[in-house]
């Protein structure tokens, strides 16, 4: 049993014509509850304002006493985000461009137009990963803690590539637009690996086609313990979009 984090979203607990989730282990003085969770790990939660129950009108959901069974039916994590929206892409394991949105992580349209590319770290998962802030010399990504969200700082950020380098989940690109072009910056552990001047297809997050494209430049993989960085010319509009590429075989 860990020690509990705060959540700070209602939690409807000790109604009996909900499913069986979680067993109430003590109250914790005005509305808050610790309880225990199926894999072991213990919260606290704030109980709602008591509301007639649906299923029994002779109850109130949000009524709990120390041993009882409860339900957890929360809407947000503790970050704030729709929990509805986070089990679509962690079922279908596609992230769209409206998630990242969500979760703060688009850079800014200013950004992009400069003449330096920034880093793009599309990582929303709380998980104990900080590599990209470690690589980062300029303390360009920020986490507070450990199972924190990296965040970019984009004023700092010069498109070093440092944080696509070693990231292991593949999740950090680079982008930049130009007139009427963009660079998309992204790593590739397949083979064979594109040369500059190859044309590519390149596709969405969804695995979609979006066209062809021209490789500007690759980071060979024997440079970088054997993931390739390549940066392909695209229209505008796939800035955002491209993050895959299929090289002829």
């Amino acid at each position: 049993m860990v020690e509990p984090s705060r959540f700070n979203y209602p939690m409807w607990l000790g109604c009996a014509c909900l499913p069986e989730e979680a067993k109430l282990l003590t109250t914790a003085g005005t509305g808050r509850v610790r309880f225990a969770r199926s894999k072991g790990t213990a919260v606290e939660a704030m109980v709602p304002e008591p509301e007639p129950c649906a299923g029994n009108p002779e109850s109130r959901c949000g009524e709990v006493s120390v041993g009882t069974r409860a339900r957890v039916d929360a809407t947000k994590t503790r970050r704030g985000v729709d929990r509805t929206e986070q089990k679509q892409y962690l079922s279908n394991g596609i992230v769209g461009l409206e998630d990242l949105a969500s979760f703060q992580l688009v850079p800014p349209a200013e950004r992009l137009r400069e003449k330096r590319p920034v880093a793009m770290i599309e990582c929303i998962q709380e998980i104990p990963c900080n590599s990209c802030v470690v690589a980062c010399k300029l303390g360009a990504i920020q986490m507070a803690r450990i199972n924190d969200i990296p965040r970019v700082d984009y004023d700092k950020c010069t498109g070093c590539m440092a944080c696509a380098m070693v990231c292991p989940g593949l999740a950090a690109f680079l982008v930049r637009e130009g007139d009427g072009v963009g660079y998309v910056t992204m790593p590739y552990e397949f083979l064979p690996v594109p040369k500059a001047g190859d044309q590519v297809t390149t596709l969405n997050r969804k695995g979609t086609v979006l066209g062809k494209s021209k490789v500007a430049r690759v980071l060979p993989p024997e440079r970088n313990d054997g993931t390739a960085l390549v940066t392909i010319e695209v229209p505008r509009e796939w800035v955002l979009e491209a993050r895959a590429i299929k090289a002829s075989v």
